[in-house]
């Protein structure tokens, strides 16, 4: 998850919905360089990595490929290092506020996410 100087996160707006920037491992990728190439095509953002927030298992059905699977999920903690050009034209970047995503994220896990960060940001 990465947090802005403001306190706002970062999100993928694409034309399926919200995302938190990140997404699958190529073969041979560890988890944080994946969340490192994937902000960068997604977002446009070059991020350095604080910790591992947590991990989540979610069940997905995919309409597309006529499937079910189980998806497992790495959340990281991350700051922007800098921006660079991004390359995924679907994706735009936006800034929200953690209180404000509730109902809104694509994913279920995405949403479980945010909220253990605002309750570990207590």
């Amino acid at each position: 998850m990465v947090i802005g100087k403001n306190g706002l996160i970062a999100l993928a707006r694409t034309p399926k919905g919200l995302y938190l920037p990140g997404g699958g491992i190529d073969a041979g990728e560890a988890e944080h360089q994946a969340l490192l190439r994937e902000a960068l095509e997604e977002c446009g953002l070059l991020l350095t990595i604080e910790h591992c927030l947590g991990r989540a298992i979610q069940y997905v059905t995919s309409r597309a490929e006529s499937k079910c699977f189980e998806k497992h999920c790495g959340f990281f903690v991350a700051k922007v290092a800098g921006y660079a050009t991004k390359t995924e034209d679907d994706h735009e970047l936006i800034w929200l506020d953690p209180t404000s995503t509730a109902g809104k994220m694509r994913h279920e896990s995405h949403e479980w996410a945010i909220a253990l960060l605002k309750h570990t940001a207590r």
